[in-house]
C-alpha cells in the first residue's frame, strides 16, 4: 500500500514537472517571437526616422546628431556600470527566493550609485567640452549640452527595464522603448518640421530626442510600479555591496564589447572624415541591418523545409 502511494506521488510529480517544462518552453517561444516582432518594428521605424532626419537636416547635421548620441551610448554604458545586468541576474534570484530585503537593497543601491556616477560623468564631460574651446563648433557644443541630459534618463530607464526583466516582464518592460518611443519620436519630428519649417536643426532634434526619452521613462516607471510587489518596499533593505560591485564589473566588460563594436566605426569616422560621412554611413548601415534581419528570418523558415524536401527526395 505504501509503495503504491509512493509510485502514485512520484508519477504525479513527474507529470507536473513535464507540464511545467512544456509551459516554460511555450513561454520562451512566445516571448522570443514577441520580442523579435517588437524589435523588428522598432528597427523599421528607426530606419524611417533616419531617412526623415537625413532629409530634413542634411547629411552633415544628421551626422552630428548621430555622432553625439553614439557618444551618449558609450556614456550610458559607463553610467550603468553593469548594474542593469546585475539586476537581471541577482534580482531574479532574490525574487525566486522571496528575499525581498536584498531585492529592495539592490534596487535602492543601484539607482543611487548610477545617478551619482552619471552626475560625475556629466561634470567631467562638460569640463572637457569647454576645455576644447574653439576646436569644436557652436552647434556641436549646444547639441552636446542638450544631449547630455539623455544620460541619466537612459541609465535609469535601463535599470527599470532590467528590474521588469527580472520579474519576467521582458516584453512589457521593452514596449515603451521599442514601440512607443519611435512613434513619439517620428511624430514629434514631423510636427517640428511643419511648425518650424527650415529652422529645424540638430539642437532641436536633440531636444526632441531627450524629451521623448523622458516621457518613455515616465511610462516605464508607471509599469514598474505595477509590477513590483508592495512587500519589496515594505521590507528593510539589505546590502551586499562588495558582492554586487565584484559581479557588475565583468558584466560591464561584456556589455562594453558590444557597445564599442557597434559604435567605434562611426566614432572613428567622425574624427577622421567629419560628420557628413557619419550621416551617410549611419543610414546605409541601418538599411543593411534590416535586409540582414529579413534574410535571417527567411533562412530560419526555409532551411529546415528545404532540408526536409531534399531528404524526402
Amino acid at each position: 500500500m505504501f509503495k503504491e502511494k509512493m509510485f502514485s506521488l512520484l508519477s504525479k510529480l513527474g507529470y507536473r514537472q513535464k507540464d511545467n517544462t512544456q509551459n516554460l518552453k511555450t513561454r520562451l517561444i512566445k516571448g522570443a517571437i514577441s520580442i523579435f516582432g517588437l524589435k523588428s518594428f522598432s528597427m523599421g521605424l528607426g530606419f524611417l526616422i533616419s531617412l526623415i532626419l537625413a532629409r530634413i537636416l542634411g547629411a552633415s547635421d544628421y551626422g552630428l546628431y548621430v555622432y553625439i548620441f553614439q557618444i551618449m551610448d558609450v556614456l550610458v554604458l559607463l553610467g550603468n556600470s553593469g548594474s542593469d545586468s546585475l539586476i537581471v541576474r541577482d534580482g531574479a534570484i532574490y525574487k525566486s527566493n522571496s528575499d525581498w530585503g536584498l531585492l529592495h537593497g539592490l534596487l535602492k543601491w543601484s539607482n543611487q550609485f548610477v545617478l551619482g556616477f552619471c552626475s560625475l560623468l556629466i561634470i567631467i564631460s562638460i569640463i572637457i567640452l569647454f576645455s576644447l574651446g574653439d576646436q569644436i563648433s557652436a552647434p556641436f557644443r549646444l547639441s552636446f549640452l542638450i544631449g547630455i541630459l539623455f544620460l541619466p534618463i537612459a541609465c535609469v530607464r535601463n535599470l527599470n527595464i532590467s528590474t521588469m526583466t527580472a520579474f519576467q516582464q521582458f516584453f512589457k518592460g521593452h514596449l515603451p522603448e521599442f514601440f512607443i518611443r519611435p512613434i513619439l519620436l517620428i511624430s514629434s519630428i514631423i510636427c517640428a518640421y511643419f511648425i518650424l519649417a527650415k529652422n529645424v536643426n540638430t539642437p532641436i532634434i536633440a531636444g526632441i530626442h531627450v524629451s521623448v526619452s523622458g516621457i518613455c521613462l515616465f511610462i516605464i516607471m508607471l509599469l514598474l510600479n505595477q509590477t513590483i510587489p508592495k512587500i519589496v518596499w515594505q521590507e528593510t533593505p539589505k546590502y551586499e555591496i562588495k558582492k554586487w560591485l565584484k559581479t557588475s564589473l565583468p558584466l560591464l566588460f561584456s556589455a562594453s564589447l558590444y557597445i564599442f563594436y557597434t559604435n567605434i566605426d562611426s566614432l572613428m569616422l567622425g574624427v577622421m572624415k567629419g560628420f557628413t560621412l557619419v550621416g551617410i554611413y549611419d543610414v546605409v548601415v541601418k538599411g543593411k541591418l534590416i535586409i540582414y534581419m529579413v534574410i535571417q528570418a527567411m533562412s530560419g523558415v526555409l532551411q529546415p523545409n528545404i532540408a526536409t524536401v531534399y531528404a524526402q527526395g
